[in-house]
C-alpha cells in the first residue's frame, strides 16, 4: 500500500467526506419522524442540487454541471441515486450504527465484483476478507434472533450498489468533472423523490425551521458529495476506502445524542469483524 502524498490527501479528504455524510444522513433521520421519506429525499436532495448550482454560478462555471460523457454519467447517477434511496430508508428503520455497520461490506463487495466483473484475481488474505466480513454481517444482525429486517436488508443493498459506482470510477475519464458526477445522481433521486411524492400524496407543508434543517442537510449532502468524488479519484482505493470505517464513531455519537440509540456488544463485535474483513480484502 503505498503512502504518497495524493493517497494520504485522499484519505484525509475522503474522511471529512464521510463525517460530513453523517450529518446529511442525521437530517433524513431527524425529519422522516415527521415528513414522508420521499418528500425528505426530494427536500434534502433538492437543496443539495441548489448549493451545487448556485456554486457554479458564482464561480462562473456552470457548465462543470453537465457531463462530458453523458452515459456514463447518467447511468452511475442512476445506481447512486438507488443506493443512496435505499440506504436513507434503511436510517429511516434502524439506527445509525447498525446502517453504518452493515454499509461497511463496501469493500468486501468491490473485491467480489472486481473479481466476477472485472475478472480480477482474490489473494488469500482478501479471500479470508471476504468471508469474515459475511460472519460479520451475521453475528452484528443477529438474523436468529430476529433482528434482521426490510431497513437491515436496505442497508446491504446499498453497500452491493455503492460498490458499483466506485468500480465505476476507475473507469471514468480523467476528462469528466468531478461537479457533473457529483450533481447528476442528486438530480435523478430529486426528480424520482418528487414524483414518488406527488404521485402518493406524501407531501406536507414545511415549516420555516423545517425548511432550514432541510437546507443544512442538502448543503453537508452537496459538500460531502464533492469531497468524495475528488478522493477517490486523486488516490488509490486501497488507501482510501478504509476512512469509511470513521463513520461509526460518529454515527454511534450521533445516534446516541439526536436520538437516544446505544450500542450493543453484538453490533460491536460484528462492526469490529467486518471492519477488519474488509481491511483485509483491501491490502
Amino acid at each position: 500500500m503505498r503512502l504518497n502524498s495524493d493517497n494520504i490527501k485522499a484519505a484525509a479528504i475522503a474522511t471529512a467526506s464521510y463525517g460530513i455524510f453523517v450529518g446529511s444522513d442525521t437530517v433524513v433521520k431527524l425529519q422522516s419522524e415527521g415528513h414522508p421519506l420521499s418528500q425528505t429525499i426530494f427536500m434534502v436532495s433538492g437543496m443539495a442540487c441548489v448549493f451545487m448550482a448556485l456554486f457554479c454560478i458564482v464561480t462562473r462555471n456552470p457548465r462543470r454541471l453537465i457531463p462530458i460523457y453523458p452515459r456514463f454519467v447518467i447511468t452511475r447517477g442512476l445506481i447512486l441515486a438507488t443506493n443512496t434511496a435505499m440506504f436513507y430508508y434503511s436510517i429511516s428503520l434502524i439506527p445509525l450504527a447498525d446502517a453504518y455497520v452493515l454499509a461497511f461490506t463496501g469493500p468486501i463487495f468491490v473485491a467480489l465484483l472486481a473479481f466476477l466483473v472485472l475478472g480480477e484475481r482474490l489473494s488469500v488474505l482478501a479471500t479470508i476478507g471476504v468471508v469474515l466480513g459475511f460472519v460479520g454481517v451475521v453475528i452484528a444482525t443477529r438474523p436468529a434472533g430476529g433482528s434482521f429486517g426490510l431497513g437491515h436488508a436496505a442497508a446491504v443493498g446499498s453497500a452491493v450498489l455503492f460498490s458499483i459506482t466506485l468500480l465505476m470510477l476507475r473507469r471514468v475519464h480523467h476528462a469528466e468533472s468531478d461537479l457533473a458526477l457529483a450533481f447528476v445522481p442528486l438530480v435523478i433521486m430529486a426528480g424520482v423523490a418528487f414524483l414518488i411524492a406527488l404521485s402518493t400524496g406524501s407531501i406536507i407543508p414545511v415549516a420555516l425551521d423545517a425548511f432550514l434543517v432541510f437546507a443544512l442537510g442538502g448543503f453537508c449532502q452537496f459538500i460531502a458529495n464533492i469531497l468524495l468524488v475528488r478522493a477517490f479519484r486523486l488516490g488509490t482505493a486501497s488507501v482510501v476506502a478504509p476512512s469509511q470505517y470513521s463513520q461509526i464513531f460518529w454515527g454511534s455519537l450521533i445516534g446516541y445524542l439526536v436520538f437516544g440509540a446505544t450500542i450493543d456488544i453484538y453490533t460491536v463485535i460484528g462492526a469490529v469483524v467486518i471492519i477488519g474483513s474488509g481491511l483485509l480484502v483491501l491490502r
